[in-house]
């Protein structure tokens, strides 16, 4: 991937590779990306910021879900639980 004007195999923070152009793109900044695999799909995300399934990054998991801070993605809830705060049954 080119990026500025140098070959790089890592686009760095904030961009992903394009293999159709062969050169790094920005992710969408309303993603809240700390990196993307495209334009309009993370991979990771900023500080305060959790993963979804989807690919987005949200500062509130839904309902079924926690935002867990050692990984920064949407962790879903105990069985037991609609809403949580972590995954044991003592956190719904």
């Amino acid at each position: 991937m080119k990026g500025g004007n140098t070959c790089t195999t890592d686009c760095g923070s904030g961009s992903f590779g394009d293999p159709t152009t062969k050169t790094c793109k920005t992710c969408v900044t309303s993603l809240n990306c700390e990196k993307c695999a495209d334009a309009s799909k993370c991979t990771e995300c900023l500080t305060g910021k959790y993963l979804t399934l989807t690919g987005t990054c949200v500062t509130k998991c839904d309902n079924g879900y926690y935002g867990k801070l050692s990984t920064k993605t949407c962790t879903s809830c105990n069985n037991h639980c609609s809403t949580c705060t972590g995954d044991l049954i003592s956190e719904c």
